[in-house]
């Protein structure tokens, strides 16, 4: 009995301590945040390094793009797990060959093929002349009786000037107008059902986004999406832009823009302009970070709020009407 106690003692001690980490873990989930830092410049080339982190670099990403291409790099504890710098280079290499073979492999039916076409007519002909010159001489004649043969000229007259395909190939002077007429009055009746049923789902919608609770719901939504754009918006922000348009007018302008706009950026970008040479170059760099508990506590309100739920319930129903309205749309456009 003792050894059974002592065994459960142990079992429940693995299980407290197994629940006592997956609570830190999801703790530290919510309430430690993941941090990024984004940096990217233009020179002659577009560079730019992503690196996201969470837990003192316990879980890391990088994203590095360059002339090379895009790389990316997932590291645990500082151990990568997947990467994408191998595998293009590997590709390139296994694909050249497969290339090289493909043209060796058309080149060799290229060059082996005249030889056999050759080596047929000169056995051909010594022994077989005369059934391959037959050929031609008998499909001369036959070209040349087609032009010759008077008989077949007055017959081709006489069918263009007594048959009726002329005739029915020219179509009566008012049938042109009288489609286009008829064409028109049946694009105006298919316009006009179209804004009729345009006006009743018009009114539909206008009666529904009018309602008190659709505006309250929409303040809703809007707040907390402005709460994770400023939430998510980097704390840190620097950087330089020199531009230059060839222009010195129009150069001048776009920095008279950009000190209209100083109060939005203030000391911590700087735009200079270049009155000599065109282009554009610069860096930027910035960092922020993203707590997945403000998130979480936003989502949850946003599921609880009992008008937004009644608010897309209603908006099904609108969706439904106005889906109910296609076939009398397509009916519509199916008379024109």
């Amino acid at each position: 009995m003792q050894i059974v106690l002592s065994v459960l003692a142990v079992l429940g001690g693995i299980l407290l301590a197994l629940l006592l980490l997956v609570l830190f873990l999801l703790a530290a989930l919510l309430f430690v945040p993941f941090r990024y830092r984004i940096r990217a410049e233009k020179e002659a080339e577009i560079k730019a390094d992503i690196r996201i982190h969470w837990l003192l670099h316990a879980a890391a990403v990088r994203i590095a793009y360059a002339a090379e291409g895009l790389q990316w790099t997932v590291r645990v504890f500082g151990i990568p797990i997947k990467r994408s710098g191998g595998k293009p280079e590997k590709e390139a290499e296994t694909g050249e060959p497969e290339a090289a073979e493909g043209t060796a492999a058309d080149k060799a039916p290229d060059t082996g093929a005249p030889e056999p076409a050759e080596s047929k007519p000169d056995a051909a002909e010594p022994g077989g002349t005369k059934p391959e010159e037959t050929k031609p001489n008998a499909a001369k004649p036959a070209v040349s009786e087609t032009p010759i043969g008077k008989s077949d000229a007055p017959g081709a007259d006489a069918d263009t000037a007594d048959g009726s395909e002329p005739e029915e190939a020219e179509p009566p002077k008012g049938s042109f107008v009288s489609r286009i007429r008829k064409k028109a009055r049946e694009l105006w009746e298919t316009a006009r059902c179209l804004y009729e049923l345009f006006i009743r789902k018009k009114n539909l919608l206008r009666d529904y986004l009018k309602k008190r609770s659709v505006k309250k719901a929409w303040n809703t939504v809007w707040d907390a999406t402005k709460w994770l754009l400023l939430h998510i918006a980097p704390q840190k922000l620097s950087g330089s832009v020199v531009f230059g348009s060839g222009d010195p007018a129009v150069t001048g302008q776009a920095a008279a823009v950009a000190g209209m706009l100083y109060p939005l950026y203030g000391e911590r970008f700087s735009f200079l302009p270049d009155f000599e040479e065109p282009g554009l170059r610069g860096s930027v760099d910035c960092a922020g970070r993203i707590r997945l508990f403000g998130i979480l506590v936003r989502a949850v309100r946003l599921y609880r709020d009992q008008n937004l739920r009644n608010v897309i319930r209603e908006a099904q129903d609108v969706k439904e009407q106005l889906l109910a309205a296609v076939p009398e749309m397509k009916q519509a456009l199916g008379k024109a």
